[in-house]
């Protein structure tokens, strides 16, 4: 009997060294849904700030509720737990798309014990670079063969903005080009923005505090506005974005080859927000792509 017991204290050492040491998030849970193990890379992943010892115990159920703001689609997130439990079957690469551009794979494997009960093993892995190294190079791909084709320059730059939004949740994607001799922005793509308030940016003012877009062309360098609301730079345009529901806008000016402005390529989204560092190489690869588009037509025009 003692023989049985410190194996089984063995068998438990060696697991919870096992999942110490696992490269992605792990959590085991009771048949109940409370945490048995888990791990500081599941911590991590999630930001929760306490030591994996502290959340044994923990109800698995609220657990996720309180995390779930993290996912593009909140609801989705609970609901897809709910329904892979009532399945009782493995599901393996499940992918979850996080509101900050990350995106996860999530396992689960049931896990039967002696007793006839079952345990829950969850498995996450960030797999953000690889996902999003991939989503880049088809953007560019696509976007090149359009501009070799000669796809005209509103098709390519509205089919640019719609690739950006598809990559990054809760994105709203514009491109104004430069009119040199008036000193403005002339609008280029924006096919996700309300109509209104596209419309009005027609025509934006190159310089300073001139909202995002006016202000980066001014300044030559990228610009951004975490809210609306509150920058300075918007005092001039602040009732008009918040009236249609704009909160945050991070412009980014993109250039010929000889380092001229052409136009620039923004981001709004409907909350206060900034990039993360997939959004900054993101922004930089379209922002190539759409200077790349707009010289390749002042050349034709020539």
């Amino acid at each position: 009997m003692n023989h049985s017991a410190e194996h089984e204290r063995a068998t438990a050492r060696r697991l919870s060294t096992l999942i110490a040491h696992l490269p992605g998030g792990i959590v085991l849970e009771t048949p109940d849904r409370q945490v048995l193990q888990t791990n500081e890379k599941f911590c991590e992943m999630f930001g929760i700030d306490a030591p994996p010892e502290a959340l044994k115990g923990a109800d698995c159920h609220q657990a996720a509720r309180q995390v779930k703001h993290l996912f593009t689609d909140c609801e989705a997130f609970i609901t897809g737990i709910d329904n892979i439990l009532a399945a009782g079957q493995s599901v393996l690469n499940e992918e979850l798309i996080l509101r900050d551009g990350r995106v996860f794979e999530r396992d689960y494997v049931p896990v039967e014990t002696g007793n006839g009960q079952v345990e829950n093993l969850w498995y996450y892995r960030d797999v953000s670079q690889t996902k999003q190294a991939t989503s880049l190079l088809t953007m560019q791909s696509e976007v090149l063969q359009m501009i070799a084709l000669g796809t005209g320059l509103p098709e390519v730059l509205e089919r640019l903005c719609l690739l950006i939004e598809k990559q990054s949740a809760g994105a709203l994607c514009s491109i104004l080009l430069l009119d040199e001799t008036e000193g403005k922005l002339r609008s280029g793509a924006a096919p996700s923005l309300p109509k209104k308030y596209a419309r009005a940016l027609d025509g934006l003012i190159v310089g300073e505090a001139q909202g995002s877009c006016g202000t980066a062309v001014a300044r030559g360098k990228q610009v951004i506005v975490h809210d609306i609301a509150k920058d300075p730079l918007w005092a001039g345009f602040r009732k008009l974005a918040l009236k249609h529901g704009i909160r945050s806008c991070w412009s980014t000016p993109f250039f010929s080859r000889e380092d001229k402005v052409l136009g620039t390529l923004a981001i709004s989204h409907k909350i206060p927000c900034s990039p993360m560092p997939y959004h900054r190489q993101l922004i930089q690869t379209a922002a190539h792509l759409a200077g790349i588009a707009t010289e390749r037509q002042k050349v034709e025009k020539k």
